[in-house]
């Protein structure tokens, strides 16, 4: 196999509660799936021994990136010819959606199938030494994720969320800040809004899906207190005809809105496109939960 091209999905988490901290890291109990959102990686074998990487966007700096490091580790463990590596950005930067974390599984994923690498768990582990979600995104779908993203339990659902995703033109939120935030407003540096047992067992049971007040994140006041357009977006959502539940994903600063149909996920896209944040367009999106991560094309 001389190339290879792999979508590589976007997630957003239905729960995140921070449990503690240890070796230094906020350790988690999440409940996250993917949604049809996707980075495009395209992977080439080359005659040199060089490995080259480019992006669709310049606001990424080739070397200190996600996708380099896994090219690297992956290198180092197994092998590899010269490479040439771009990378089509469709999933927001800094919106909580898997940002970077999608691209090191995306390249990972390629690399893997061109090489033939059977070895799951040495995978895993280059994965958790690039980021925290990256070994969830390896395979994405539903998901129970703990610990610092390295206890990672798929788990089946039927379940299909209509979305909308919404997010400030030009915002983000890093995750250090994010933490950072947290331990300032929560000095145990803990909170479960979420009972990620009762969330499970709804997703995964055969009647309709009532666990909505189960669907919320621990990192919300802190990242608004360092991007107050994720409130003001959130009231947005609220206020959208048909809207079941709104919260934030990740460390923000993407919003979600849950709808019962695509037609009213699609009419809150205009709602919320006529409305503005600090006198800047919102960038909207609908889009729906599915449970896979990966696909080659």
């Amino acid at each position: 196999m001389q190339s290879i091209a792999v979508k590589s999905f976007a997630k957003i988490n239905l729960s995140l509660n921070i449990t503690g901290v240890a070796q230094a890291m906020h350790t988690l109990d999440m409940i996250v799936t993917s949604v049809n959102l996707a980075d495009v990686i395209v992977v080439k074998k080359q005659k040199h021994d060089s490995i080259g990487v480019r992006y669709s966007t310049p606001l990424i700096q080739v070397g200190k990136d996600s996708v380099s490091k896994a090219v690297a580790l992956f290198k180092q463990q197994y092998g590899c010819e010269g490479l040439d590596i771009s990378v089509q950005k469709n999933i927001p930067l800094s919106g909580g959606m898997g940002g970077s974390s999608v691209d090191a599984a995306g390249v990972l994923h390629a690399l893997a199938t061109m090489y033939n690498t059977q070895d799951v768990k040495g995978l895993a582990q280059i994965a958790a030494r690039v980021g925290s979600d990256v070994p969830y995104l390896l395979q994405g779908g539903y998901a129970r994720v703990g610990g610092m993203g390295e206890a990672v339990e798929y788990f089946e659902s039927d379940k299909v969320f209509h979305i909308m995703v919404a997010q400030q033109q030009g915002s983000g939120v890093l995750s250090g800040d994010a933490y950072m935030m947290f331990d300032r407003l929560y000095p145990t540096k803990m909170y479960n809004p979420s009972c990620n047992d009762r969330l499970q067992k709804g997703l995964t049971g055969s009647s309709a899906f009532k666990e909505w007040n189960e669907l919320a994140n621990a990192l919300t006041l802190p990242s608004i207190k360092l991007d107050n357009s994720i409130g003001k977006i959130l009231g947005y959502l609220h206020e959208s005809s048909g809207n079941l539940k709104a919260m934030m994903t990740g460390s923000g600063s993407c919003c979600v809105g849950f709808y019962k149909t695509a037609q009213e996920a699609h009419n809150a896209v205009d709602f919320i496109k006529s409305k503005a944040c600090a006198g800047k367009h919102i960038d909207v999106t609908a889009l729906q939960t599915q449970n896979y991560g990966m696909k080659i094309v």
